[in-house]
């Protein structure tokens, strides 16, 4: 793996693995190239959730 400046990390290929955006880290799909945003929050009981954004839909998956 490789960055490529302060956003970007790369496979050893060159393909892009992920990307750091204003909303969280951006994974983008290299067949279909939808992107998913992974995005950390605070529960309301101070338990951490994973939001996975992705075409309008949204997924919050609870943090052990």
């Amino acid at each position: 793996m490789s960055r490529r400046g302060d956003n970007e990390l790369r496979c050893q290929c060159g393909s892009l693995l992920a990307r750091l955006v204003s909303s969280g880290v951006e994974l983008r799909c290299r067949r279909c190239k939808r992107a998913v945003t992974l995005e950390l929050r605070a529960g309301p009981t101070g338990h951490r959730t994973l939001v996975a954004r992705c075409c309008d839909h949204e997924e919050v998956l609870p943090l052990a």
